[in-house]
C-alpha cells in the first residue's frame, strides 16, 4: 500500500508551485472579474417571478460601467 505522500512527487510540486505563485492567482482573480457579473445575473434570475426585464436594465448597468 503507497503513502498519499509518496504517490507522485511531481504533481506534489506542480500543485505547491502553483498555490505559492503570485501569477497564479493573478489570473485567477482576472477569470473571477470575468464571470462574476455572468453570475450575478443568473443568481439574481434564478426565481419563480418573471424577471427579464430586470435583466434589461442589469445589463445596461453592466454596460455603463
Amino acid at each position: 500500500m503507497a503513502l498519499h505522500k509518496d504517490d507522485d512527487v511531481e504533481k506534489v510540486k506542480f500543485v505547491k508551485g502553483k498555490v505559492l505563485h503570485q501569477r497564479w492567482w493573478d489570473k485567477i482573480d482576472y477569470i473571477l472579474s470575468l464571470i462574476e457579473p455572468i453570475y450575478d445575473i443568473l443568481r439574481f434570475t434564478n426565481t419563480d417571478e418573471p424577471s427579464l426585464h430586470l435583466v434589461y436594465d442589469i445589463w445596461d448597468t453592466m454596460i455603463e460601467m
